[in-house]
């Protein structure tokens, strides 16, 4: 059914190129069906690849799909875990790190003290029921780990197993976590523990492992991302929290849209080079975009 919509939207639109975002099943079907159109792909990929084709599902297999079909990948500038993605790569940054301050006192406090050397962050985010089993052991994590503090989001954080954590002064519970906020939660983290594919994917472009409430996966040294089934994933937190440190998040100049219009612009011929050279972009009637 996406196929045929995309598909129809692509004849009536009949647009010069078509960027996608990310590994979603959403973007594999539309550069899927861009290529058959032979309209060119353009992937705006955030985050890192992997090398386990499983971890994570099916995000990763999704973003090698889109890999065989595009014309210009635009990336965030952090090093893949694996193979390079191909010559039409460029790095335009990451309009994650161009995101404001927490607004809520309470994690701007936070993030100040984790980056000030205070404590271990843990961020957890649970929507699945069959995600209970986590959240009803991290009570445990917290008396097992006294230098380390905790933010629960999601549809979870309502349920009635989390209310030992909405009495302990060392966690934080909240049902809904607005950008600005996770992402610098997710950056100030030294583990994200979630069962969102999506968001899992997005972490270790900020610097933090993650480990995806899912499984069955192994774990291979030096993996970013961990899908570990829940019975597991306790003592995952613990041995990445023993080895985990806070990465410093870049300064964003805020010329990330900026670089992704040049290189497009130089896709299509309209100018020299695919990188911006110049911190002010000049009119379309010159030739940088």
């Amino acid at each position: 059914m996406l196929m045929g919509r995309i598909d129809e939207l692509l004849v009536d639109l009949d647009p010069s190129a078509v960027m996608v975002y990310g590994g979603g099943m959403t973007a594999a079907v539309a550069a899927q069906v861009a290529f058959w159109r032979q309209v060119p792909v353009v992937h705006l990929q955030s985050g890192l690849a992997t090398d386990d084709l499983l971890c994570p599902f099916p995000q990763e297999a999704n973003r090698r799909i889109i890999a065989q079909l595009a014309s210009l990948f635009l990336t965030t500038g952090h090093s893949n875990l694996g193979s390079s993605i191909g010559p039409n790569e460029i790095s335009v940054g990451d309009t994650l790190y161009a995101n404001p301050h927490p607004a809520d006192l309470r994690f701007a406090r936070l993030v100040r003290r984790v980056r000030a050397g205070g404590p271990r962050l843990v961020l957890v985010g649970l929507d699945r029921q069959d995600s209970l089993g986590v959240l009803a052991g991290l009570p445990d994590l917290l008396e097992r780990e006294p230098d380390m503090e905790l933010v629960v989001f999601g549809a979870l954080a309502g349920h009635g197993v989390a209310y030992p954590l909405q009495q302990h002064r060392r966690a934080t519970v909240v049902r809904h976590m607005p950008l600005a906020e996770l992402v610098q939660l997710i950056a100030a983290s030294a583990v994200l523990v979630t069962d969102d594919p999506e968001l899992v994917a997005d972490a270790p472009g900020l610097g933090t492992p993650a480990v995806l409430v899912d499984g069955p996966h192994v774990a291979q040294p030096g993996d970013s991302i961990r899908s570990i089934l829940s019975p597991a994933v306790m003592s995952t937190i613990r041995q990445l929290l023993a080895t985990a440190g806070v990465t410093p998040v870049p300064s964003s100049d805020g010329l990330e849209a900026a670089r992704v219009e040049q290189a497009v612009a130089w896709m299509f011929g309209m100018c020299p080079s695919p990188l911006l050279t110049s911190p002010f972009p000049s009119s379309p009637s010159n030739t940088e975009v």
